[in-house]
C-alpha cells in the first residue's frame, strides 16, 4: 500500500545502502499500472539510500514526481524515525523506430531511414509509440540504431519564409481574417510574422496548422 502521510525525510549518508528486492517489486508494479503496461517490461534503476535506518520490504512508501524521462523519486518510510528518499528512473522494453543508417542534422526523414527494433525507453512507452515519425527532421546526427524520440527529431515546419499564411482572430461570435506573406520558417505552436502587401503593416500570430496561425498582434514596418 503507497503510503500518504506527510513528507519529512530524515536522511543520514551510508555507502552501499540497497532498496530491498520485495519492496523494488512493489514499486515496479505501481509504475506499471501508472504507465499502463506489463510489469515485466518494466525496469529500474534505483539511486543510492541514504539512510541509517533499515527498510523493510513492507514498507510504505510514495512516488514523487511526473516521471518526464522515467525520473522520480521514492520516499519510504524507515525502520527508524521519519523517512527516507531514493531517485528512481524507470523504463519500458518497447518496439520502437530507430535510425536504419547514419542520419546527418537536419535531415527529413523518410521510411528507408527508420526500421523497427526492441530498446529500453526511459520513461512512458507512450514517447516513441505511433506511426513512423516520415517527414520529421533531425534534431542532431543519428547513427544506426539510435532512437528516433522525441529529443531527437520535430516534427516539420508548417510555415515556410513566403507562405501566404491565413490569420484568423475570433471572439465572441467576431471573426477576422488576414493574409500575410510569412518571413520566417515555423512550426505548430511556434510564432510566425508576416507582411500584409495590400495594407502594407505586419502580422504576428501563433501557428495552428498547415499555413494557418491564430492572430496575435499586427504593427507597421
Amino acid at each position: 500500500m503507497t503510503w500518504s502521510g506527510s513528507l519529512v525525510v530524515a536522511l543520514g549518508v551510508v555507502s552501499g545502502g540497497t532498496v530491498p528486492d520485495e519492496l523494488a517489486d512493489r514499486v515496479r508494479a505501481a509504475v506499471a499500472e501508472q504507465w499502463g503496461v506489463a510489469i515485466d517490461r518494466v525496469r529500474l534503476e534505483w539511486g543510492r539510500m541514504a539512510t541509517r535506518d533499515s527498510i523493510g520490504p513492507d514498507a510504505p512508501f510514495r512516488i514523487l514526481g511526473t516521471g518526464r524521462d522515467g525520473r522520480f523519486v521514492v520516499t519510504m518510510r524507515s525502520g527508524g524515525r521519519g523517512e527516507c528518499a531514493v531517485t528512481l528512473r524507470a523504463g519500458v522494453f518497447d518496439s520502437v523506430w530507430v535510425a536504419a543508417r547514419p542520419i546527418p542534422t537536419g535531415t527529413r526523414l523518410v521510411a528507408t531511414d527508420l526500421a523497427r527494433a526492441p530498446r529500453l525507453v526511459w520513461g512512458p512507452p507512450e514517447s516513441v509509440r505511433g506511426e513512423a515519425p516520415i517527414g520529421w527532421e533531425t534534431r542532431r546526427h543519428l547513427a544506426p540504431g539510435d532512437i528516433a524520440s522525441p529529443a531527437s527529431v520535430v516534427a516539420p515546419a508548417l510555415v515556410e519564409p513566403g507562405d501566404r499564411v491565413r490569420f484568423v482572430w475570433e471572439r465572441a461570435g467576431f471573426r477576422v481574417e488576414r493574409e500575410g506573406v510569412a518571413v520566417n520558417r515555423a512550426r505548430l505552436g511556434q510564432r510566425v510574422t508576416a507582411r500584409d502587401q495590400t495594407r502594407m503593416d505586419q502580422l504576428i500570430g501563433i501557428v495552428t496548422g498547415p499555413r494557418a496561425a491564430r492572430l496575435e498582434g499586427k504593427g507597421t514596418r
